[in-house]
């Protein structure tokens, strides 16, 4: 049951971005050392995610990704679902830079939930 109980609040807590902007953040791959990744975007509401996926024989435990559709001059807030870390970066960053998305399971994944900071 707590397994369930936290899949389905992980479930809820994606839900309202699962109908944003979508962007792809890699190439289309089926290479098994490849990673893949997404991102939903709400502007409207400063919010969305970015689901992440480490194949079964990729050797990076971290990928950068630039994200997308984000405001440069403001900060956001990012919490990753699976570890319930969080932390604060510029859009700037996140748009010039990426975020690093660290997953140390292979294969894995990784969801990170943002929110435009106030």
């Amino acid at each position: 049951m707590d397994l369930l109980r936290k899949l389905l609040n992980e479930y809820l807590a994606i839900r309202p971005y699962l109908f944003g902007d979508f962007y792809p953040l890699m190439p289309y791959s089926l290479a098994q050392d490849a990673w893949t990744a997404w991102q939903f975007d709400v502007p409207e509401q400063g919010e969305g995610m970015v689901q992440a996926f480490r194949r079964g024989q990729s050797n990076h435990e971290i990928a950068h990704f630039k994200l997308r559709g984000l405001d440069a001059g403001a900060e956001y807030v990012l919490t990753n679902l699976d570890t319930g870390e969080s932390q604060t970066l510029a859009g700037r960053e996140l748009l010039d830079k990426g975020l690093a998305v660290q997953i140390t399971e292979q294969p894995g994944s990784a969801v990170i939930v943002y929110k435009k900071g106030k």
